[in-house]
């Protein structure tokens, strides 16, 4: 979804692809046309964080798969504002 960034608690609305950072994220799905005939989709969704958020906040996909809002790691958002 790039209507709006990522983080529920931000209001940014997606304008540009040169502001913050687009998560391309790839879910396997199994969908099943007859009983014992599953068959594996990837279905492959967009989520973008807005500069703001990116500089210290990533996606992650949870136990659930779920896409859920992390802090990066004090180095790597270290890295991402210098």
């Amino acid at each position: 979804m790039l209507s709006k960034c990522a983080n529920p608690f931000c209001p940014n609305e997606f304008r540009y692809f040169g502001e913050g950072k687009v998560f391309e994220i790839r879910r396997d799905r199994l969908s099943t046309t007859a009983p014992g005939h599953g068959k594996a989709r990837a279905r492959t969704e967009h989520y973008w964080l807005c500069s703001n958020c990116s500089s210290t906040l990533t996606l992650a996909v949870d136990s659930s798969h779920n896409i859920v809002v992390i802090r990066r790691p004090a180095e790597e958002a270290d890295r991402a504002t210098a």
